[in-house]
């Protein structure tokens, strides 16, 4: 028999259930202050009484609870609220109605070409601005990418980031097998090049509604994540543009050093052939963007801003 949700919260108060975990429950609640509505993600009292199997799961909670008010743009979920002490801990983020990615990687399901092109270019900006913060995600995954509305998206669950002391990262035991990058699964150094081998699955998805790495078991899951190379998106969905193969290919490299340096040159390649793509008249948001960045006296904002720049202008 389920437990009844709590009337309140805090000074939040609670309206319905949005998902269980292992560890959690997130809810739809209201600040009684602002009366904005927010997600709260509420961990079982269990979690947090020192039991050893407990310690990693506290350890995640009280990591992303460390990010409130820390992460602000526009396609990450902003984390307003946190409280984690012995006896109970929750965490107040920014509500997100449309649902994750996760349906959008259906065969049934898909995104346009140029619409999963856009995805990608966003969590490219995201991921970017995270990692000038001193973050590696080490989850990302359809499930943990929010949609707002069309390819408007947000990031989620940073529970399983890792705060950089120094230019590189140890990995732990957390993140999705799936979704990993071959140095995760073998507990080697991480950075940001590891989110990358995330994203490129995750873009795979998008555009083939096919995994990578697929396998009837985990064992061959991981086999095929550290030893096969996919096969080009390609060859899944033939109308997809050759130009893409190359940029997700370049994501799903084995080592680190033949992935994309930085963040920015991936998003640029996802720019130029979506350029290549776009058959709408619009003008598309990862233009903006490219173009907002060359101007002089817009050098001095971050991506952040640039990217609040682009949506004002959509009015």
């Amino acid at each position: 028999m389920s437990t009844p949700a709590p009337a309140s919260i805090g000074k939040y108060e609670i309206i319905k259930v949005l998902g269980t975990g292992s560890s959690a429950t997130v809810y739809l609640a209201r600040d009684t202050f602002s009366q904005a509505q927010i997600a709260l993600k509420v961990i079982d009292p269990g979690v947090l009484k020192g039991a050893a199997d407990s310690q990693s799961l506290r350890a995640q909670f009280q990591r992303e609870a460390s990010l409130a008010g820390r992460l602000q743009h526009p396609h990450i979920v902003a984390i307003l609220d946190a409280v984690v002490n012995e006896e109970a801990g929750y965490i107040a983020m920014e509500y997100v109605p449309g649902g994750s990615l996760a349906p959008r990687v259906k065969p049934q399901d898909l995104f346009s070409v140029e619409d999963a092109i856009q995805v990608g270019f966003k969590c490219c900006g995201a991921l970017d601005y995270a990692f000038r913060q001193g973050i590696v995600h080490r989850d990302i995954k359809p499930a943990n990418i929010m949609v707002v509305k069309d390819t408007d998206i947000k990031i989620a669950d940073f529970g399983a980031a890792h705060l950089r002391k120094n230019e590189t990262v140890v990995t732990m035991n957390v993140g999705s097998p799936a979704y990993m990058s071959p140095e995760q699964i073998s507990g080697q150094t991480l950075t940001h090049q590891s989110d990358m081998f995330s994203v490129g699955i995750v873009l795979y998805e998008l555009l083939t509604g096919q995994r990578p790495f697929a396998g009837a078991t985990l064992d061959a899951v991981l086999n095929n994540v550290m030893k096969v190379d996919p096969a080009p998106p390609s060859k899944v969905r033939p109308e997809l543009p050759p130009e893409l193969d190359a940029i997700v290919l370049k994501a799903l490299q084995k080592t680190p050093a033949a992935r994309y340096t930085t963040w920015a040159e991936f998003a640029l390649d996802l720019a130029k052939v979506g350029k290549l793509s776009f058959k709408e008249q619009t003008i598309r948001d990862s233009e903006k963007f490219e173009a907002l960045r060359k101007v002089e006296l817009l050098q001095r904002f971050n991506d952040a801003e640039l990217w609040e720049l682009v949506h004002a202008g959509r009015g």
